[in-house]
């Protein structure tokens, strides 16, 4: 899927994806460089 950032560097994750993937506001997610490009995963609660 093809996300557009915004002039502060930001971009929207997909509603569809949002729900599959249980994110809200202020779910914390880890932002991963690997070889290929990025990787965005979501923080286990503690």
């Amino acid at each position: 899927m093809r996300v557009t950032i915004d002039q502060s560097g930001r971009f929207v994750i997909p509603k569809a994806v949002r729900d599959r993937l249980r994110l809200e506001a202020g779910t914390a997610v880890e932002i991963v460089e690997d070889g290929a490009g990025l990787r965005i995963e979501p923080v286990p609660p503690d």
